[in-house]
């Protein structure tokens, strides 16, 4: 069946150049609250971007909220998305909103190709800024962004400027290409630098994203009652009283925790959505906060710190929040003695069947890789904390229940069928660590209940809108969902999915990082139940429980490997490509002794590498998928060092950054939901959260996964997330493997076709069948086909038609001769160049997967897994056009698992 049918309600409408030209003639520029959020968006296309409208042909897509699990910002501000896209005879572009309660929240240019028809043009980037300001400010009769305005004077635009006027604070960064202004609220040394907040970022003239979030955070009081003095006196105290409670028992000694226990302080406007208690109805509301890390007297086990919040108008405590590490405590630490260790205290061992050195959430391999670090998890409350519920699914309790239900029968075997396209959610909630002297909800010694609770939370969304909206079948195996993460399921997962698929996603949340098989260290990423068995004192080490990068290979045929279109691996190291051997660092990628190793090799079957001469598409993937991407179809995205659990504070807890949880959702959001590319999505869920592209964020430049009192080596205090393959890819490709018996969402240009065993297949030679769908002018397209009959030519076979625009007049296309050899072939206006490949002789009678790449001006073909051709030629970019498949002359063949992924320009 077609996968590019919307199974929800979108609008797809094309504007006439005479309806544009009436409705930008319009008296008031000012929004009306009749508009719907296509007008809104159409309206300031040009009136705020000053796009010249009547010079092109608009098209726009809506996307409404999922009604399952409908994406809210922070669970509060309702969101939807819809996407114009402007063609003219010299300028492209595509340009994304974000509407948050039925206003402007986002927008961003996805595309820009040739120079942008203007009705208004600027000298420089900051003019530009304030040009968008101006028409911004006449569109929302709001003063506020003539306020922005105002601190632009007097700003070099080649000049970073951080300036506060009132109660704004500007920093603006210039890049290369961009300038990215960030204005965020202050008042009385208290700041908003992650809530309320507006930002632009403008490239060579042109709006690349803006961003508002001052809009949904009003402010409850500015009022400071506390000094950094008393602030801390505050702190000390709780922190005192809170530790006396939990910790008298084992030795806490209040006399030693003091001023000199402090470790940082900030003084923030925050809202209530993890307080304590709601200061209002409006739990975004805003109030200044007191935010004071105090070190405790010693380590208790893994306790050694805690966060203290204070409300600074009321002087009352708004929450305090434990720190708690994976490591072992730094040597000559005090040390509480009671009945907790250290994961270090354990034997190390080279034997996969003893105990080894296995890692958590921030950790690093210390025997084996020497990499000593240190990583804080910040839980909230996790001895006593009582989680408050997310509210994620509001509506359809019932529904909900049925889905949950419905989903175990349904993933509690293996398809009986095909399917081109599957993703696949795992988790680890390290059950096997469960501690029932742990006060409620914890009952767990390596994640807290609000780690575990944003895990579940997270693989809900990510499931649901893969299958509603990505058109892939999705299953949500985290934790112990249907029947969940278990090492064995984990193991089936990645060798069904990938047999039985033409492309795959992979996405967990866990534990990292891996350990000595056999005398060679292997990273990993654990399951369900966790490498760590039993409540402390004394837990058992498992590394049964871990699942391997060699494991991972191995589970994939050779003939499979390469279906992963993006990994999502959300553990320590799981972008690690090499290891430290005493003072260097060494490779520790690829197979070595027919074994696998690292992880990005292991779900890709590539090695990571930085593009140069001696860089080959089939078997390396750039080393930056953002800045640097390479021509393939695959993406992987995981850590260098420590990961960010998704509770954390990204920028870290003092700054005021917020949970990482709601970036994932967001990237996931943009990614699948409303079809952005890879790199979009990064720059969305950025933007959003962050308040900049993804290359102004910590993750891109250096988060810290830890609290700030640790003392760990120099260079590994840093980690950052990094994206190997292809950014450019999208997640929502089109994908058929008339599982359905039929070819609807194809269209007949000749001949005679049917669908025979869940196959496609032509009835007579000359056949020609096309996609109802067009595609990005760069794609990947994957096909599996078999010549049936062959004529009296070696090219009188099954053609796959990458692009295709008209017959023998604008089309790309390969297919594999009755000798063997490999073609690629280009039509432009009736001219044809082709390159042919003799080297590898395959079996056009048998059934081959035959890969099309187009990027550019490049056009790659591989067979079965194996790179036959590649060339450059102007025509490849000239047109983009539908894909399509034939039959040459006297010829008949078979079709099946056909993809197609767009690329972003």
């Amino acid at each position: 069946m077609s996968k590019t049918i919307n199974k929800k309600l979108f609008a797809t409408i094309t504007i006439t150049l005479i309806a544009i030209s009436a409705y930008t003639c319009m008296t008031s520029t000012a929004q009306t609250p009749t508009q719907t959020i296509q007008e809104k968006g159409l309206q300031t296309l040009n009136n705020v971007l000053n796009i010249d409208t009547t010079k092109y042909s608009i098209t726009q897509k809506t996307y409404p909220p999922d009604p399952e699990t409908p994406f809210t910002y922070f669970d509060v501000v309702t969101q939807e998305s819809t996407t114009y896209t402007l063609n003219s005879e010299n300028s492209n572009l595509k340009i994304h909103y974000t509407f948050g309660n039925g206003n402007i929240q986002m927008i961003q240019t996805l595309e820009k190709e040739g120079t942008p028809n203007l009705t208004t043009k600027t000298t420089n980037d900051v003019e530009t800024a304030k040009n968008f300001l101006t028409n911004y400010q006449k569109y929302t009769n709001n003063k506020l962004y003539t306020d922005l305005k105002t601190t632009l004077n007097d700003i070099e635009p080649e000049k970073n400027t951080t300036k506060t006027s009132d109660n704004i604070t500007l920093e603006m960064t210039a890049y290369d290409d961009f300038i990215h202004f960030k204005w965020y609220y202050t008042a009385n040394g208290a700041q908003a630098p992650y809530t309320k907040y507006v930002t632009l970022t403008i490239q060579e003239g042109f709006l690349s994203a803006f961003v508002d979030n001052w809009q949904y955070f009003n402010i409850g009081s500015t009022t400071v009652n506390l000094t950094e003095k008393q602030a801390i006196d505050i702190a000390v105290n709780a922190a005192k009283q809170y530790a006396q409670e939990k910790l008298g028992n084992v030795g806490f000694n209040g006399k030693n925790v003091n001023e000199s226990n402090i470790c940082w302080t900030s003084l923030l406007l925050t809202h209530s959505l993890d307080a304590s208690k709601s200061r209002s109805d409006d739990v975004l509301e805003l109030y200044p906060t007191w935010s004071i890390g105090v070190a405790l007297d010693k380590w208790y086990g893994q306790l050694y710190g805690l966060q203290v919040n204070i409300w600074a108008d009321t002087t009352e405590i708004r929450s305090i929040d434990e720190a708690w590490t994976s490591v072992a405590a730094p040597e000559g630490a005090p040390k509480a003695d009671l009945n907790m260790v250290s994961t270090t205290d354990y034997p190390i061992s080279s034997s996969l069947s003893s105990g080894v050195l296995i890692i958590g959430v921030f950790s690093f391999s210390i025997a084996l890789t020497a990499l000593a670090s240190v990583a804080i998890v910040y839980r909230k409350n996790p001895v006593l904390f009582s989680i408050k519920r997310r509210r994620y699914f509001k509506s359809g309790g019932v529904i909900f229940c049925v889905l949950i239900v419905l989903l175990m029968l349904f993933s509690s075997v293996a398809p009986a069928v095909a399917w081109t396209k599957t993703a696949v959610v795992w988790g680890s909630e390290s059950s096997g660590a469960t501690d029932w002297s742990f006060d409620p909800p914890n009952y767990n010694w390596r994640k807290s209940a609000q780690e575990r609770e944003c895990q579940r939370n997270a693989s809900v969304y990510l499931t649901n809108w893969f299958e509603n909206e990505g058109d892939f079948i999705a299953y949500n195996h985290q934790g112990s969902r249907n029947p969940g993460s278990t090492k064995t399921q984990i193991r089936s997962d990645i060798n069904i999915q990938t047999r039985d698929n033409s492309r795959v996603v992979f996405v967990t949340f866990d534990h990292g990082v891996g350990n000595t098989i056999n005398g060679e260290f292997h990273f990993m990423f654990e399951d369900q139940t966790g490498t760590w068995i039993g409540p402390l004192p004394n837990p058992t080490p498992d590394p049964s429980h871990g699942i391997y990068d060699e494991e991972i290979y191995n589970e994939i045929d050779e003939s499979d490997r390469g279906k992963t279109m993006l990994a999502f691996i959300n553990t320590c190291l799981s972008a690690r490509t090499k290891i430290e051997d005493g003072q260097n660092l060494i490779p520790w990628q690829g197979l070595y002794n027919d074994r696998a190793r690292s992880l990005p090799f292991a779900f890709t079957n590539r090695t990571v590498q930085p593009i140069g001469e001696d860089f080959d598409i089939g078997h390396h993937m750039s080393d930056d998928g953002y800045d640097n991407f390479d021509d393939g179809s695959q993406v992987f995205i995981g850590y260098s060092n420590g990961s960010a659990s998704l509770e954390q504070g990204i920028p870290f807890a003092d700054q005021g950054g917020n949970p990482f949880y709601w970036w994932v959702v967001s990237f996931f959001y943009y990614a699948c939901y409303a079809d952005l590319s890879i790199n979009q999505a990064l720059n969305s869920a950025s933007n959003q959260f962050m308040g900049g592209p993804f290359f102004t964020t910590p993750l891109r430049n250096g988060f810290e996964p830890y609290w700030y009192n640790m003392t760990i080596p120099p260079g590994y205090n840093c980690s950052t997330l990094e994206v190997y393959g292809n950014g450019r890819i999208q997640l929502k490709s089109y994908g058929d493997d008339f599982q359905d018996g039929n070819y609807n969402g194809w269209t007949v240009g000749q001949g005679s076709w049917s669908v025979t065993g869940a196959k496609l297949r032509s009835q007579q030679g000359n056949s020609l069948i096309r996609t109802n769908d067009q595609f990005t002018n760069d794609r990947h397209v994957r096909v599996e086909l078999k010549t049936l009959s062959s004529g009296s030519n070696t090219w009188d076979v099954p053609w796959v038609i990458a692009k295709y625009d008209s017959m023998w007049n604008n089309m790309i296309y390969a297919l594999i001769h009755t000798d063997g050899h490999v073609e690629l072939a280009v039509y432009r206006n009736g001219a044809k160049v082709q390159w042919d490949e003799y080297g590898v002789a395959f079996d056009p009678y048998e059934t081959n997967t035959l890969d099309i790449d187009i990027v550019g001006t490049t056009a790659y073909v591989w067979v079965n897994s194996e790179l036959c051709i590649k060339e450059s030629h102007t025509w490849f970019d000239d047109f983009s056009g539908y894909t399509a498949l034939y039959t040459h002359y006297d010829s008949t063949g078979e079709f099946d698992d056909i993809t197609v992924i767009k690329q972003t320009s």
